[in-house]
């Protein structure tokens, strides 16, 4: 509605224009040597200079839109102001504007003066018969005998520029058209077409020009016409002959010089061939073809520009949301509405609302918005449910990203909520979701992948409910999954593709078949060949990577080798957990993870990687002897063949080891070392140097300093991609958490991921909160800017858009995730309001924002209101989790014992119902312990 808003506003300020040069649409009665008074003591300029309501009208509308161009750089900032052309166009022109009526209001004003002049001091009522100071008049003078920096004939001709400059302003709209939109679209991407063949241009065009007057500039005057004789005349007769508009004559000579006329006209004439037969004929050939190529896309471009236009008119903030967060889905679908058909335009974002837009085929009215609505999650995924809607055509299936699953009817009027799924198993966030009949009832199942490599199977009851039917857990995230028949006719099949590149199926066909006692187990000719062949391709796999090991090998070794650090990418997710209150970081890479090393709040950990130790060797060797000490004997080797053997023997006992220690019947026992290593202060260079030598070949070192308040690493097992850490956060200390992920590949590389701690980073968006709660407040007043107070509360807090909203005063409501605590923050340019009923929180907030106004040398005035109430009521919710806890951690204390009364007693009939209740959810309360074993020391701090 925005954009209709302003495109209509400016459609009148260009009627506004137009009708101000109405009346000299059919000439003006004034010549510019006629002067033309109401009354003989008249001044003429003061006729000519007053503003007429037309102009006072376009006056009022360009001070209207230079101050919303004003607060559109103050919000964006200048730079992102300057990166959109349109926004430059519009300024200038707007400046142009102001220049020139602020050059005519100065003429007026000297007008005026020199009124008052006559008067006060001309006795006589005609002015014709009065001799005048020269500055007075001046301003009697007709237009002929104006100077050429008179402010009037200033301020025409920049209003002359502006109103050129405003009517080439319809072209920011005009790609919205389906006729005129391709043509805009072609100029605008020949840019760099025409900026070549203006070099070219100017190349040629300098020639001839400097060439011509050199020849004639001795024929000053002795020419028919003075053409080519100066510089400025040489440009002139070039220029217009593109045109057609210079004379053949411009080459000739008065005198009989024949040989200078002749060659006048030969460069005169290779001029007018290269210029208008060649380059402009060259030049329509390239916009031509860019024209024809953008036709071909047409309408997927106009689509492009109009929803353009939109967003950059409304300031739409569907692009603050961050890459870090989940990604927005959408989706189209149409119905019926009033005869028309209407396409539901549904965008889920990252703060857990799904908003509803409705778009006329043929219409765009996507600003306005039909409805929100809040799901219990940030949508990351939405389907039409069954594929088509359901029975209805409005149903809705969303997922979110941490594990909701639901449906919603999606109607013209407001939307239904039907089911909601939570995720009780704790499992991750959806990423895809299909519908195809799996089961075979008749009925489309839904088929759902998450991040966490979980793929599951929903059928519908007969009340339309879900029921989960089948799961399968996959080793790495799931990004696509899809129903139907690939593999063999008859079976259906889900399948899968995950994150680095595997598609896997799941089939309903039979992969066991069994057998009595006795009998005997019969394959069919199929299934051997089935056996065969995959035998086959694994044995051709396998030696096309043990080929390929060695050729590299080789390679590695070779003195021509050269190394490369390999790429790869980072599937990464660090998210808030509102179940438990922490923190879920979530590394995924498309090779196998060798180790990770997470690091809080200090620079001074590192990791070391020694992939391989070479021992020089002398070049003027020719016979070396190789001596090994294997177990108590030393082994001399004068041949590279024993060597080789003995390397064999090497490899096949790790084989060995390797299978041995994958049998289940294996033993795993932690291998010990000795380390040799020296700390010592070096005089020479006064630093320490630190000596680790080991027995056998290292790995990796970490070097670790008291500064960090987190250092942990993660040594992964083989083939592992996929790696999930929960990581418990307290609010009021803040930092940044890094990652640093090494996969299994030569040579050893490592990729750095930062994630930041906010100051509150235990609070979750929320979209209303409780107001009748007992509140504290912190007021900031200062000398700050809206940018300035908003990049405060995004470092304060979680889930914040990083670029400011576009209205003036912004309101965001909190809940803490731990002690269901809230917080609503107000803000705005120069005033900040925060309301919590946790006075720990105001706490917090005040000294973090001190401290970042004081880096900026902001001066805050920070007042705030304590009310008491809101300490009993912070106690009141905390005591039920406080009293859970305890009860839970003494409950888990008495298991064991309890255990053993039961093993010496034989029975737990003489104990009490309590105790006896504890024994029979002692797995239970285990469990649960298990998963918080800090939750009761974060809450009594």
């Amino acid at each position: 509605m925005k954009f209709v808003v302003h495109a209509t506003s400016f459609i009148i300020f260009l009627g506004l224009l137009v009708f101000n040069a109405l009346d000299r649409f059919k000439g003006i009665t004034t010549l510019p040597n006629i002067t033309v008074i109401d009354y003989p003591k008249q001044i003429f300029r003061v006729k000519t200079t007053q503003f007429t309501w037309t102009e006072m009208l376009i006056m009022v509308w360009v001070l209207g839109m230079m101050w919303s161009e004003c607060k559109e750089l103050w919000l964006e900032g200048p730079r992102e102001y300057i990166l959109q052309l349109w926004n430059v166009l519009d300024f200038g022109m707007l400046s142009i504007f102001i220049a020139a009526f602020t050059a005519r209001f100065l003429a007026f004003l000297q007008a005026t003066k020199a009124q008052q002049y006559v008067d006060s001091y001309v006795q006589e009522s005609d002015l014709s018969e009065v001799t005048l100071p020269p500055e007075i008049q001046y301003f009697t003078y007709a237009r002929d005998k104006w100077l050429p920096s008179d402010p009037q004939i200033i301020s025409e001709g920049l209003y002359a520029i502006a109103v050129v400059l405003s009517f080439s302003r319809i072209a920011y709209i005009l790609p919205a058209n389906e006729s005129f939109g391709p043509l805009q679209i072609s100029l605008g991407r020949t840019v760099k077409d025409i900026f070549k063949f203006m070099v070219l241009f100017i190349m040629v065009f300098l020639a001839f020009m400097i060439g011509m007057f050199i020849l004639y500039s001795y024929y000053l005057g002795a020419k028919v016409n003075a053409a080519f004789t100066t510089v400025e005349e040489s440009f002139k007769t070039l220029f217009w002959s593109i045109f057609g508009l210079s004379e053949v004559t411009s080459v000739v000579l008065k005198y009989d010089h024949k040989f200078i006329e002749n060659i006048g006209y030969v460069l005169y004439g290779i001029y007018n061939v290269t210029m208008v037969v060649v380059l402009l004929n060259m030049l329509i050939a390239m916009i031509n073809s860019s024209y024809q190529e953008i036709e071909q896309i047409m309408k997927r471009l106009i689509k492009r520009y109009v929803l353009k236009a939109q967003v950059d008119k409304e300031n739409d903030e569907v692009n603050e949301e961050s890459p870090r967060n989940a990604p927005f889905s959408s989706f189209s679908h149409p119905v019926l509405a009033t005869g028309a058909i209407v396409y539901l335009v549904v965008v889920g974002d990252h703060d857990g609302v799904v908003t509803c837009f409705g778009m006329k085929k043929g219409e765009a009215v996507g600003s306005d918005v039909m409805y929100e609505i809040e799901v219990p999650g940030p949508p990351t995924v939405l389907a039409l449910h069954s594929g088509n809607g359901g029975d209805s055509g409005e149903d809705l299936v969303f997922g979110t990203s941490d594990g909701k699953l639901g449906l919603i009817q999606i109607t013209t009027s407001k939307p239904i909520h039907k089911w909601e799924i939570r995720n009780e198993k704790k499992r991750g966030g959806i990423l895809c979701i299909d519908s195809y009949d799996i089961v075979g009832d008749g009925v489309k199942d839904m088929l759902v992948g998450r991040d966490d490599g979980m793929v599951e199977v929903y059928s519908f009851d007969n009340t339309n409910e879900p029921v989960l039917q089948f799961d399968q857990m996959l080793s790495e995230s799931v990004t696509s999954v899809q129903g139907g028949c690939v593999g063999k006719d008859g079976y259906d099949e889900i399948v899968v593709s995950t994150y680095s590149g595997w598609v896997t199926g799941l089939t309903t066909e039979p992969i066991h078949k069994e057998s009595g006692p006795g009998e005997e187990l019969k394959i069919n000719q199929e299934m051997q060949n089935k056996i065969s062949t995959l035998r086959s391709e694994l044995e051709h796999l396998q030696y096309k990577v043990l080929q390929e090991r060695e050729n590299y090998q080789q390679s590695s070794q070779s003195s021509k080798a050269k190394s490369a650090v390999p790429s790869f990418s980072i599937n990464d997710k660090f998210t808030l957990s509102k179940d438990d209150a922490s923190y879920s970081l979530i590394l995924e890479v498309q090779t196998a993870i060798d180790n990770v090393l997470i690091q809080c709040c200090g620079s001074h950990s590192t990791t070391l990687h020694f992939a391989e130790v070479n021992f020089p060797i002398s070049p003027t060797v020719q016979e070396l002897q190789m001596c090994i000490l294997v177990g108590d004997e030393l082994c001399v080797f004068s041949s590279r063949s024993e060597l080789e053997h003995l390397q064999y023997k090497v490899l096949q006992e790790r084989e060995n080891y390797q299978q041995s220690s994958q049998s289940s019947k294996a033993k795993s026992a932690v291998p010990s070392f000795s380390i040799n290593d020296k700390f010592t202060l070096s005089k020479d260079d006064a630093s320490y140097s630190l000596i680790l030598e080991v027995q056998t070949a290292i790995d990796n070192v970490l070097i670790q300093s008291n500064d960090n308040f987190l250092l942990a690493t993660y040594r992964c097992q083989a083939n592992t991609t996929r790696l999930e850490l929960k990581i418990r956060s307290i609010e009021g200390q803040y930092g940044t958490l890094q990652a640093y992920v090494t996969p299994r590949i030569q040579p050893k590389t490592c990729q750095v991921r930062q994630y930041h701690i906010k100051p509150l980073s235990l609070h979750q968006r929320t979209h209303f909160i409780d107001h009748d709660r007992p509140m504290n407040t912190l007021t900031l007043t200062g000398q700050f800017s809206f940018a300035e107070v908003h990049s405060w509360v995004v470092f304060c807090l979680p889930e914040v858009p990083e670029k400011p909203p576009a209205e003036e005063c912004v309101t965001f409501y909190f809940q803490n995730t731990f002690l269901d605590t809230q917080l609503e923050s107000i803000y705005r340019k120069g005033e900040g309001i925060f309301k919590s009923d946790n006075i720990s929180t105001i706490s917090i907030l005040k000294d973090v924002l001190s401290k970042e106004a004081t880096k900026k040398k902001i001066n805050l005035n920070i007042s705030y209101e304590i009310n008491e109430v809101s300490v009993k009521h912070t106690l009141k919710l905390i005591h039920p989790k406080l009293e859970y806890q305890l009860l839970l951690a003494k409950k888990v204390q008495l298991i064991d014992a309890l255990k053993e009364l039961q093993v010496h007693e034989g029975n737990t009939d003489f104990l009490i119902p309590e105790y006896r209740c504890i024994l029979e959810e002692a797995d239970h309360l285990q469990e649960e312990y298990k998963k918080q074993p800090a939750h009761l020391e974060r809450l009594y701090g």
